[in-house]
């Protein structure tokens, strides 16, 4: 007589990749200041935010439509947890949430050496168009395109192989799982379904007093929609002794102090200076909309902030295609980032604080 499996308990999340990059990119996007992360669970996916100092906040959203299962089980929640959650997410919608180590997240990640490599959005699209096979599949037919990426799981195949990657390429797997509060984050990796499989349990904590530094559009003074790389490649040319960077910005029909604009050329409209111990730098963004695809600037602008808090951006730049800049009217900085990875809804964002005295 055959024994019956137990079955698996039901968690708060369950979810799974092939292939663990775009989830990294995603993170490592967010990954500043020595706090824990808060990860806010929901029907959309996953929310995760870090702050420092109360003058500096990074979220990345990351939808369901990076992962290739998703599983997710609210628990009841009282009152003041769906008030944290809520005003965390912003859209109204309560979540699950906890607290914990970024870092340690990462290097679970990066276990096999495959977490940490970069990859493209044409990749990813390619990966999806195939069919998974398992090690006991060998015909072409549609059982891979059966699993939903909502969690349904084809008859026949309940066993932890059908979670990792068969084939050529060095990709990391991975199936993660959250019991509920007090329990901890359960990674399963692997890099292929017949190979060795690495278990990580990372703590997690409750977070009591979620932070959050609300942007309110009505207020913006300037917006700015840009290439990542024409924001990416100032910010990387800023000396190591500059601590200050500031912002200016005005309406297109002026021009900007101090520029020399050569006849027939198109003026700057758009400055980042940059100063330190040993000098000052500054990049010239013109009137272009090659350069500036959206430019909304009513007034002078000029807005001061620490560069070790805009550098933190740098990650972010790296792995997206187009950025957003909007500046409220008491100097908050909001920096959006499309990323190349995970299709529609997945992007970062930072918010930061300007200087009190510049």
């Amino acid at each position: 007589m055959s024994q019956l499996q137990p079955e698996e308990p039901e968690h708060v999340l369950v979810a799974s990749v092939h292939d663990v990059r775009p989830l990294a990119t995603m993170l490592r996007g967010v990954n500043f200041g020595p706090a824990n992360a808060t990860i806010i669970i929901s029907e959309a996916g996953l929310t995760v935010s870090v702050e420092e100092a109360r003058t500096l906040l990074g979220r990345a959203y990351i939808p369901v439509t990076i992962f290739d299962e998703f599983k997710y089980n609210p628990p009841p929640q009282d009152e003041s947890e769906q008030s944290a959650s809520q005003d965390l997410e912003g859209d109204g919608d309560a979540g699950t949430m906890f607290a914990v180590s970024l870092d340690t997240l990462l290097e679970c990640l990066n276990i096999f050496g495959s977490g940490s490599s970069n990859i493209s959005q044409a990749s990813i699209e390619n990966q999806r168009k195939k069919k998974w096979k398992h090690g006991s599949d060998d015909s072409d037919d549609d059982r891979g395109e059966r699993r939903n990426r909502r969690g349904a799981i084809p008859k026949g195949n309940t066993t932890i192989d059908q979670f990792f990657f068969i084939g050529s390429g060095k990709k990391t797997g991975m199936r993660l799982s959250y019991a509920g509060t007090g329990h901890p984050l359960v990674l399963i990796l692997a890099e292929e379904a017949t190979g060795p499989k690495t278990t990580c349990e990372i703590q997690t904590s409750e977070n009591e007093s979620p932070v959050d530094v609300p942007f309110d559009d009505s207020r913006k003074v300037i917006k700015i929609i840009l290439k990542s790389s024409w924001l990416r490649d100032a910010l990387e040319e800023i000396d190591s002794t500059c601590d200050k960077i500031t912002f200016i910005g005005i309406p297109p029909a002026e021009t900007l102090p101090g520029s020399s604009t050569a006849k027939g050329s198109i003026k700057p409209i758009f400055r980042l200076r940059a100063e330190g111990t040993f000098g000052s730098s500054q990049m010239d963004y013109p009137n272009d909309k090659d350069v500036l695809e959206t430019y909304e600037c009513a007034e002078a602008v000029k807005f001061t902030y620490r560069v070790a808090n805009i550098a933190s951006a740098l990650r972010a730049l790296q792995s997206s295609i187009r950025t957003s800049l909007r500046i409220d009217d008491e100097g908050l900085l909001s920096l959006q980032f499309m990323m190349a990875v995970g299709g529609a809804g997945a992007f970062i964002e930072l918010r930061c604080q300007p200087l009190d005295d510049p």
